[in-house]
């Protein structure tokens, strides 16, 4: 990964509407059946219904 990459994820993120993994720190966080499930390492965590 070069320099210019490495500034450009972080002004990227200031913009995301999902929050990088607890786990991998990636930002392939989804909602599905009633859980956050990350499509890069697997973490799955329970999200309680409002």
């Amino acid at each position: 990964m070069n320099h210019d990459e490495e500034d450009w994820k972080k002004q990227i993120e200031k913009f995301k509407v999902v929050q990088k993994c607890p786990k991998c720190g990636e930002l392939s966080l989804k909602f599905a059946e009633g859980k956050i499930k990350c499509s890069n390492c697997g973490f799955e965590q329970n999200v309680k219904n409002i």
